[in-house]
């Protein structure tokens, strides 16, 4: 979209490094789940990866496990069978602070509209913002 040298990058460059933080920060923080995140092209890049074990709501972000095999082998069990529910309404909570995320950095920066949604994750979730 952008180029690195074009006066765009000048401009607005800063603003959106900012914002690509923020959205990321902000997941972390409030939705304990991190993804990847960049700046491409002129383009907000966050890749989410929501909730799949108890490990990812105290390690929000980290791509390694902190916890001995028993321990993932028993999160793993209890995630998928008896607490499943809970996993469920964790995701639920985690796609309102994805949407929610979107949201602020729009009202924060409404001059990269096109720049934060061209290039979403998930599209769907963010309808109608």
């Amino acid at each position: 979209m952008h180029d690195w040298g074009s006066e765009w990058f000048e401009k607005y460059g800063e603003d959106l490094n900012d914002a690509v933080d923020f959205v990321a920060h902000y997941c972390m923080r409030w939705g304990r789940f991190g993804g990847d995140h960049k700046e491409k092209y002129g383009t907000l890049r966050f890749y989410a990866m929501f909730h799949h074990q108890l490990h990812d709501l105290f390690y929000p972000g980290h791509y390694y496990i902190r916890w001995g095999k028993p321990f993932v082998w028993i999160d793993h069990f209890y995630m998928r069978g008896p607490f499943g529910w809970f996993r469920a309404l964790i995701q639920r909570w985690q796609t309102k602070i994805y949407r929610r995320a979107y949201r602020l950095a729009l009202a924060r920066w409404p001059h990269l509209r096109k720049e934060i949604l061209c290039c979403a994750d998930y599209s769907e979730l963010l309808e109608g913002l």
